[in-house]
């Protein structure tokens, strides 16, 4: 009888564990989330793309892209205690490179973002491919109107608009340099053709003439053709929407057909010592836009760190370094907002949580300086600004 009452408790009391176990055991929040939930395990790391050109005459804009992402991990090297890894690919800034990369970062089910893409070629179809996935992407350089002209949910960037930025170089031509009459040319891509167009269209606003109107082929070396038909028309400067690679190709070319006074203007595609480097001479009195930033002390800090890692002062590879830097931190505060740590010990991040968390930054600040984004993702905090070659390198005019 003793050895049955025994048996029977001993039995009541396993029940009674057996019950409480599975309620004292850890448990995942309860997240739910319309583009799906990103688990990230203990051990495994917090995944963010990257994409940008790393081959090709691109790439030194990319390298100083990939840099200043790099140095984010200094400041921000996890996110609740899981360290940030950012998975760089080349899209060698082209639509089919782009569509590779977006592909690829598609069905890796780890990554939660993507900084980038660094061209607007590649950027418009990766909207689509990032869309399906659920990934929002912010751009440190991509800088056409029409990525953010539909508002949609996935491309943001740091960079200011095109619109902006060939409304300020039409101003500066016209009021600051006193031209009458233009030229434009463009490289046939999304991004140069719409700078080019937007420059034909306004500047007969100002007064002024646009007297030819021409695109050449990215790739090409020998402009000569085109620059004499250009030539014709007997323009004070060239507006040219494109590359620093052909652009030192039209400096030079340019000369040689008559057109040693004629200035080229460019964009911040142009805006690199590496314009200067390849024009060599013919490279003195063109300009070129880049964004313009306010020297404040952690702008100053990221310049002293960036020199002593990489060997190089912000500016020399290209002007995006800072931007590169921006964007990266924009993925990981709106990460930090999100992210949920469990019980469990795993981390809970919502893609569409984060997204929306990307959308509303506001007043965060930078290096470039306060960053808020608008409804349509457009989050710059600086803008354009103008510079010159002088003596051999870049100097920023007053406007």
């Amino acid at each position: 009888m003793f050895r049955q009452n025994k048996r029977a408790a001993v039995l009541a009391v396993l029940v009674v564990v057996a019950i409480l176990i599975p309620a004292c055991s850890p448990k995942a929040p309860e997240i739910e989330d319309e583009w799906g939930v990103v688990v990230v395990k203990p051990g495994e790391n917090v995944r963010i793309g990257a994409a940008m050109a790393l081959s090709g005459d691109l790439a030194v804009l990319g390298e100083d892209i990939k840099y200043g992402i790099d140095m984010i991990l200094e400041d921000i090297p996890d996110i609740e205690g899981f360290p940030v890894e950012i998975v760089y690919e080349d899209d060698m800034c082209t639509g089919e490179g782009g569509t590779a990369v977006g592909n690829k970062f598609a069905a890796d089910p780890t990554i939660l973002a993507v900084v980038g893409h660094m061209c607007t070629m590649p950027s418009v179809p990766c909207k689509d491919i990032y869309l399906k996935a659920g990934i929002p992407m912010v751009s440190p350089s991509a800088t056409a109107a029409q990525l953010t002209a539909d508002c949609g949910p996935i491309f943001n960037r740091i960079a200011f608009n095109d619109n902006k930025q060939g409304e300020e170089a039409v101003k500066y031509m016209a009021d600051v340099m006193g031209i009458k009459n233009i030229a434009v040319m463009h490289d046939t891509t999304t991004y140069g053709k719409a700078l080019a167009d937007y420059v034909s269209e306004h500047w007969p606003e100002t007064g002024g003439t646009v007297t030819g109107y021409e695109g050449i082929t990215p790739g090409d070396t020998d402009f000569r053709a085109v620059l004499t038909k250009i030539a014709a028309g007997e323009p004070e400067l060239i507006y040219f929407g494109g590359f620093f690679t052909e652009a030192a190709y039209m400096a030079q070319q340019k000369n040689e057909v008559g057109m040693e006074d004629v200035i080229i203007f460019s964009d911040d595609g142009t805006k690199s010592d590496a314009f200067i480097e390849a024009a060599g001479e013919a490279a003195e009195g063109n300009y070129a836009t880049s964004v313009a930033t306010e020297e404040t002390q952690k702008l100053e800090d990221f310049k002293e760190r960036f020199l002593d890692k990489y060997g190089v002062a912000v500016g020399e590879l290209g002007p995006f370094a800072p931007n590169g830097y921006d964007s990266a931190a924009v993925i990981l505060h709106a990460l930090s907002a999100v992210a949920i740590k469990g019980d469990d010990g795993n981390l809970y991040i919502g893609r569409k949580a984060l997204a929306d968390a990307i959308r509303s930054t506001k007043d965060l600040e930078l290096l470039g300086g306060m960053v808020t984004c608008d409804e349509c993702g457009d989050c710059a905090a600086a803008q354009p600004q103008f510079n010159v070659v002088q003596g051999g390198q870049w100097v920023i005019v007053e406007h």
